[in-house]
């Protein structure tokens, strides 16, 4: 080969190199991108029934959804133009001096204003229909706007609507929940509270009602937003409620392809409500303990829900007697909030896509990336009890003795040199790979 030649060769790698270092530069770029929108986005709300046990929370919780919390419409005006706003208050001004944002969720008719005073409803009467007069509704979120400009982030229109007449519809009792209206005078009420809420507070957010995984509510969804609920809101509310983490996974995804039916994207979509089965998650906990395999078992919805794009989720309920720790003596409050705050710092290091689950082994591998190096790797987690955990082999190729296992805590995921292979703990864990 000639000189001619040898330079023409020479030229031809370093144009093939530097082609190559493009293409990283752009994919990582991208990646950055995504993960710096995921975290700078990502929100742990909660929910708390009695505002006296706010000063409870964890740090690591920064937004908080009243609802069930004695705030609904129907407590707050007992009859027409009489307010009582002490409640409201005390959430307010504890939430704040917490740092916490505040989401309130309007609606929930007092008897007085109902459409259908006598009907039963999920808190007693009348309290699912739409007021009888659209008035009363304008003068209600008109006094709620002004009286909180500034303290209240975000209005949600109501909770879990239910407006077509079938058999998901009802309670057993034959009671019709939180809603009973149409979905025409659910988007006048959106629309109202849309145009009020803007003109008092135009910094503070709407959100649409919320609607839940059961029954046909994600065709409810799609109704609501076929008839321009849209245009009355920031963004979507939906509770996305499952013991089954896979089939949470399912939901979300269904409900973000409706959004992109209309043009909407992953990011407005707010999850504001989700739980688990705390039971299980301490039976699960093993070595980890039962106040991080709680906080582990929150972990594990909160990486599959920001895999999909999913970073606001509001966690119901920290002082509920089913779904929260506030009453179980073997969760301790300290080491609780600790744990809390251990995952959301955590979090906040990795973008996640494309998570997977072995429906046998119950394991699961998400692709990552951690934000502060753009190191790649995966996120690997385990749903099962201790005695359980799965040995996930990695891709050929990568050197298990140089494979490092960051995790919120020393949990109970590793590296098995033995078996060739990484355990799956309970406890989520970026594995960095190593060549």
């Amino acid at each position: 080969m000639d000189e001619s030649e040898n330079s023409s060769a020479l030229n031809e790698k370093l144009i093939c190199r530097l082609v190559w270092v493009l293409v990283a530069l752009f994919w990582n770029s991208q990646v950055s991108c995504a993960a710096d929108t995921q975290n700078s986005a990502f929100i742990l709300g909660v929910h708390v029934h009695e505002p006296s046990r706010l000063r409870d929370l964890s740090r690591g919780f920064k937004a908080i959804r009243l609802w069930d919390s004695g705030v609904r419409w129907a407590d707050l005006e007992s009859s027409p133009g009489a307010f009582k706003f002490r409640r409201v208050d005390s959430y307010i001004d504890d939430s704040s001096s917490l740092g916490l944002a505040v989401v309130l969720t309007l609606g929930s008719t007092p008897e007085w204003a109902s459409q259908r005073p006598s009907e039963p409803c999920s808190y007693g009467r009348g309290c699912a229909a739409p007021p009888h007069d659209f008035r009363d509704w304008r003068r209600y979120v008109e006094a709620v706007a002004r009286r909180y400009k500034g303290r209240i982030g975000c209005y949600e229109l109501w909770n879990e609507v239910r407006y077509h007449r079938g058999e998901d519809d009802f309670d057993p009792r034959g009671d019709p929940y939180f809603y009973s209206g149409t979905e025409v005078e659910l988007i006048e009420l959106a629309r109202i509270a849309f145009e009020v809420v803007r003109s008092v507070d135009p910094a503070a957010c709407l959100l649409t009602p919320s609607f839940h995984v059961y029954g046909d509510w994600f065709k409810k969804l799609s109704r609501y937003l076929d008839l321009g609920g849209a245009r009355y809101a920031d963004y979507i509310s939906f509770h996305l409620v499952s013991t089954d983490i896979s089939q949470t996974l399912s939901f979300a995804r269904r409900v973000i392809e409706i959004m992109g039916l209309h043009g909407l994207s992953p990011a407005h979509l707010w999850n504001t409500e989700f739980d688990f089965d705390i039971q299980a998650a301490i039976e699960a906990s093993g070595s980890v303990g039962p106040e991080r395999g709680v906080v582990a078992a929150l972990l594990q919805r909160l990486i599959v829900y920001k895999s999909v794009g999913v970073t606001k989720n509001f966690w119901y309920a920290y002082d509920n007697r089913k779904t929260g720790v506030y009453f179980d003596r073997k969760v301790g409050d300290r080491k609780f909030s600790a744990a809390v705050e251990d995952v959301v710092r955590w979090l906040q290091e990795y973008a996640v896509w494309g998570c997977r689950v072995d429906s046998g082994t119950k394991t699961w591998i998400c692709d990552a990336l951690r934000v502060g190096d753009g190191a790649p790797g995966y996120v690997i987690f385990g749903e099962k009890s201790p005695g359980h955990e799965s040995c996930v082999i990695m891709p050929r190729g990568r050197d298990l003795l140089k494979t490092r296992v960051h995790s919120p805590w020393e949990g109970d995921t590793q590296v098995d040199l033995r078996r060739s292979c990484v355990i799956a703990g309970v406890t989520p864990a970026f594995i960095k790979l190593a060549e």
